[in-house]
């Protein structure tokens, strides 16, 4: 086969030939697809080792997939890793890897289990409470998240609004974003909540908080995100392998750290911002009251022959 086909190909090749693949090549092909950046960096004997069969099995599976050989598998997978794969492409990995488990769902809530243990033991509170800390001392709070991370920016939106701080969310790019931000400055922090890919509008509006004098934290699942640069802090949430349909359980859950650790840093104030909010909440929700007393003079006009005649009623006379 001429050249090296590039990453959809080898994920369609995979799911193409997996119902035809012996127990060995198939222990090979999940590994690939569960781990495929750690795959990329094994030799055919290392990988052999990962999975418990032999090299030359390593290289058959590469074989019966239609590479020449495992250098060129490695290769596909190198390039996988460089560039990720589109939306569509592992949209249609996650759905050709759950068809061929038992219990689809159990596998999903099995990934979010898994890595809900992996931010119970990463995660560092130390830090966490660093960036709650500077949350709760800003002027204004920024909040950016595009795309599928419009519904963590409207959470994080939510929780600190009813904490008192002043929070100024941007979910969605372009003029919106710019009209925005001019505002930022020195004293303020900007949340930025972005995954897989780093959208243009939210590196660009990170680099513009930076040169305005203000902090900028991102929420992101992997080092390599074109948002961290732009960061002076970030806090990761891996939210599984691209095999199975990436989950927000493991970034929600972050959040929640993040928002009750901001209402730690002043329970008071938090706490009578709540009280204020549930009050105006009663009076929305309660009947509307009359006004306590009517005014003293109401003005009435009527159009004459002449003109507009103004009467005042009450209050003694015309």
């Amino acid at each position: 086969m001429a050249g090296n086909p590039v990453h959809p190909s080898l994920l369609r090749r995979i799911d193409e030939h997996y119902q035809r693949l012996s127990a060995a090549h198939r222990r090979v092909a999940e590994f690939v697809l569960s781990s495929y950046d750690e795959a990329a960096l094994l030799t055919a004997a290392q990988l052999g080792g990962r999975t418990g069969v032999s090299e030359s099995t390593v290289i058959r599976f590469a074989q019966q997939l239609g590479y020449p050989g495992y250098p060129e598998l490695r290769n596909s997978l190198a390039e996988l890793l460089r560039n990720r794969t589109a939306h569509v492409e592992r949209m249609e990995q996650a759905l050709g890897t759950l068809r061929r488990v038992r219990d689809p769902l159990r596998r999903v809530l099995e990934q979010d289990r898994v890595a809900l243990d992996e931010l119970w033991r990463t995660c560092s509170p130390r830090l966490i409470e660093s960036v709650a800390r500077q949350i709760r001392r800003a002027r204004t709070v920024y909040v950016m998240g595009l795309g599928v991370s419009r519904s963590l920016a409207a959470f994080l939106d939510f929780r600190l609004r009813r904490m008192g701080i002043d929070v100024r969310p941007i979910m969605y790019g372009g003029s919106e974003a710019w009209e925005q931000l001019p505002s930022i400055g020195r004293g303020d922090v900007l949340v930025a909540i972005g995954f897989f890919r780093g959208y243009r509008d939210i590196v660009l509006g990170m680099r513009y908080a930076r040169t305005r004098g203000a902090r900028t934290v991102v929420i992101t699942d992997t080092a390599d995100s074109p948002l961290v640069p732009e960061a002076d802090v970030m806090l990761v949430a891996r939210r599984g392998d691209l095999a199975v349909i990436n989950s927000l359980v493991v970034p929600m859950a972050l959040l929640n750290l993040l928002t009750i650790s901001v209402a730690l840093q002043d329970t008071g104030r938090s706490i009578a911002s709540l009280q204020e909010w549930d009050r105006l909440r009663q009076q929305l929700e309660g009947p509307l009251e009359r006004p306590r007393a009517a005014p003293k003079h109401i003005g009435t006009a009527r159009r004459g022959k002449g003109g507009i005649n103004l009467k005042m009623l009450g209050g003694g006379g015309e």
